[in-house]
Order: C-alpha cells, then structure tokens, then sequence
C-alpha cells in the first residue's frame, strides 16, 4: 500500500513536469502581469459567487407556514 502511494505521487510529479515544462513553452510570450491579473480575478470572482450564494441563503423566505386566509370554522361559530 506504502509503495503503491509512493509510485502514484511520483507518476503525478513526472506528469506535471512533462506538462509543465511544454506549457512553460507555451506560456514563454506572455507577459507574467497579464496571468497574474487574470489569478486575481477569478479569485476575486470566487469569493464574490460565495458571497452572493450566503445572502442569498439569509434572504430566502420560507413560506411554508404562512396563512393568508383564516377561516372560522362553522362548527365553532
């Protein structure tokens, strides 16, 4: 079981380093502002989705209970 995790983290560590190196390649003529802005917009854009869902959980409106008619029952009137 120890073995069998060890070569699984090593395969994940060999894989990221062939994609990294040819995504490095990739990326080589694009400036490091524009991925760094473009990171903090969508980390900006998580946190403003996660927002948006809490208050949207606080204003939701349970009307389960709610009676808008009330009637007298004949019987006690």
């Amino acid at each position: 079981m120890k073995i069998s995790i060890i070569l699984i983290v090593l395969i994940l560590v060999n894989t990221s380093v062939i994609l990294a190196e040819t995504i490095g390649r990739f990326l080589a003529g694009i400036h490091t502002w524009v991925l760094i802005v473009v990171e903090a917009g969508l980390v900006i854009s998580y946190f403003v989705n996660n927002v948006i869902k809490d208050v949207q959980k606080v204003a939701e409106i349970d009307m389960t209970n709610l009676n808008l008619f009330v009637t007298k029952n004949k019987k006690s009137a």
